[in-house]
């Protein structure tokens, strides 16, 4: 019985981590291109002393979503953070290393 729960407790473990891992840039860009939107690279460079891994903005007509995904978890945490604090990102979301924000739907897209 002892076994059974440890491996039951192992899943949900592995699943919890899977679920709260960072979107890759090719999966995340083709989910928007595949559904309508126009996807652009976004320098690096614009994000100040932050470990950025990459950037990316979409649109489709009334839609829009900038992307962010940070090389480390303390970074994205506290972009997040300040970005909360300020108040300044409309939908502000986070999964994973990835900071969102932008209208309702790409946002429920990038969910």
């Amino acid at each position: 019985m002892k076994k059974v729960v440890s491996v039951v407790a192992m899943l949900l473990v592995c699943m919890v981590a899977l679920c709260a891992c960072t979107p890759s840039k090719d999966n995340l860009e083709k989910k928007f291109k595949d559904e309508g939107y126009l996807a652009i690279s976004v320098p690096v460079s614009d994000y100040g002393d932050y470990d950025v891994d990459y950037a990316f903005g979409a649109t489709k007509l009334t839609e829009s979503i900038t992307v962010i995904a940070f090389k480390n978890g303390s970074d994205a945490k506290d972009f997040y953070n300040k970005c909360k604090e300020n108040g300044d990102k409309k939908n502000l979301a986070k999964k994973g290393n990835a900071v969102a924000w932008g209208t309702e739907g790409a946002i429920k897209l990038f969910k």
